[in-house]
């Protein structure tokens, strides 16, 4: 599941007995056929199917050996993500701002946003020398401290989901002004 591409891990048998693997996409009919390198016998793998619109795929995935005789089909059930579910997309909203007791650092609370998994929060501000500062948190939680934040400047903010908990891909919010109660 990613950002209109899926990504299929799969392992490779021990045995160099395996010489490719086949994606038959259900929703078109289409295939795609990849051969293995018999140097990864036995290690997992993975192909990406990228450029896919937004929206649900089935695939069946087999394998086929020297003699190009398939093995049983899987089914497997993708969703890819795209423009739409960006869009849904907003940063988080601050709920209080506080400048912590003997600094120059601003505290931010945020109300949580618990429609999609919050992977990572990015801040740029000016700090009291009047340099842009670029700060990062991964998987944030609801306070985040800005250190040495020059008061009354502004602090722009993106956030990055992941829109479920098998999602490869981080979807940005655009980078915005944080509005401060």
């Amino acid at each position: 599941n990613g950002y209109n591409r899926i990504k299929i891990k799969y392992t490779i048998p021990p045995n160099n007995s395996t010489s490719a693997i086949v994606l038959l996409n259900k929703n078109s009919g289409d295939s795609t056929t990849f051969t293995i390198n018999p140097a990864k016998s036995g290690l997992m793998d993975s192909v990406i199917l990228d450029n896919l619109r937004e929206g649900s795929y089935r695939y069946n995935i087999y394998t086929l050996n020297k003699e190009n005789v398939p093995s049983i089909k899987q089914e497997y059930n993708f969703k890819t993500y795209g423009e739409v579910y960006k869009n849904s997309l907003t940063n988080l909203t601050v709920r209080s701002q506080n400048i912590v007791a003997n600094s120059k650092n601003i505290q931010i609370i945020f109300f949580r946003d618990n429609s999609s998994l919050l992977a990572q929060s990015k801040f740029e501000y000016t700090n009291n020398n009047n340099l842009l500062t670029k700060f990062e948190v991964k998987n944030p939680t609801d306070t985040i401290i800005l250190k040495d934040y020059k008061k009354g400047t502004d602090i722009m903010m993106l956030n990055g989901f992941l829109p479920n908990t098998s999602a490869f891909d981080t979807i940005y919010t655009p980078l915005k002004k944080v509005l401060l109660p």
